[in-house]
């Protein structure tokens, strides 16, 4: 922690072992996976989906207010926070989707509403063109989508997202990061400040288990975005289940225009935009929270 000023070190030990505390890991697919699981039997049940390159500490805030009558499940895909992270491993979010599945089906989870984020956007509709397929483990009752960027053609990309699914040059920007590069990196998305706690403790759940240097693989998954492109975006159009996209209207990489013309794909779907970047769950928690409940019941 030689990253963080005194004053915050004994701050960040206690949320890092409040939040590992809290969830528990379950071995799917031969991988260890963290998850935090609340049931509550007849009560409407949320499973979420985290963005890249954080985790599932995306939505702390929120599981804290969504209130007592709500059940949830949250948990780090492959590769991130304080899930396994595998050398030499190609990390597909066809995979995530996978180990998503197994691990709801393990909790008993029997239907549930999906609130995904960002990299997450791409597991979730992967789940949706798995329904289309005829195959629904667990039924989806409905989706909400954060800030994603599923029409990849359209997106923003950054350069640092350049830098590192390039095969030469992402070792090599990985292995050089820091607290402060991440930092810096995070800032540049958001339009609402994040506590410099919250940063910390997301770094530190990103280094964990040399996690640092499996970012450059895991961030492929740009390419799947463009190969399963008609596949993804042809299940967000065509599905049944109701879908809506909570949207950070600020964000510089999943914009404002690339959301209306993803709405152009699917009319019935609803935008509420929130007054922040790329991070609702963690700038404007509180209004993002708000609507997924009246969203849910």
């Amino acid at each position: 922690m030689k990253f963080l000023p005194a004053l915050l070190k004994n701050k960040h030990t206690s949320r890092l072992k409040e939040w590992s505390d809290r969830g528990r890991s379950y071995r799917i697919k031969g991988h260890q996976i963290f998850t935090i699981h609340r049931p509550i039997e007849d009560k409407p049940h949320i499973v979420f989906l985290h963005g890249f390159p954080t985790c599932s500490y995306d939505f702390y805030q929120v599981l804290t207010l969504l209130g007592s009558d709500v059940g949830y499940t949250v948990h780090d895909h492959l590769g991130f926070g304080l899930s396994s992270k595998p050398e030499k491993h190609n990390y597909s979010l066809i995979e995530q989707a996978k180990i998503a599945l197994e691990l709801w089906q393990h909790l008993d989870i029997r239907s549930a509403h999906v609130v995904a984020h960002d990299y997450g956007t791409s597991v979730a509709t992967e789940l949706l063109a798995q329904k289309q397929d005829g195959f629904e483990p667990v039924e989806l009752r409905s989706m909400v989508l954060s800030n994603g960027s599923i029409l990849i053609d359209q997106a923003h990309l950054r350069q640092i997202q350049k830098l590192l699914r390039n095969r030469w040059t992402g070792p090599i920007t990985a292995y050089l990061a820091n607290f402060h590069t991440f930092r810096r990196n995070i800032n540049q998305l958001t339009s609402q400040r994040i506590s410099d706690l919250d940063m910390s403790v997301l770094w530190s759940l990103l280094i964990s288990k040399n996690g640092k240097m499996r970012i450059p693989v895991i961030s492929k998954y740009l390419d799947e975005r463009q190969f399963f492109r008609d596949r993804w975006v042809g299940a967000f159009k065509d599905t049944s289940v109701p879908i809506t996209l909570l949207w950070g209207e600020k964000d510089p990489i999943a914009h404002r225009q690339m959301v209306l013309s993803l709405q152009k794909e699917r009319t019935s779907c609803d935008i509420h935009w929130l007054p922040c970047g790329h991070y609702p769950m963690l700038e404007v928690a509180g209004q993002y929270t708000q609507i997924i409940n009246r969203l849910v019941f």
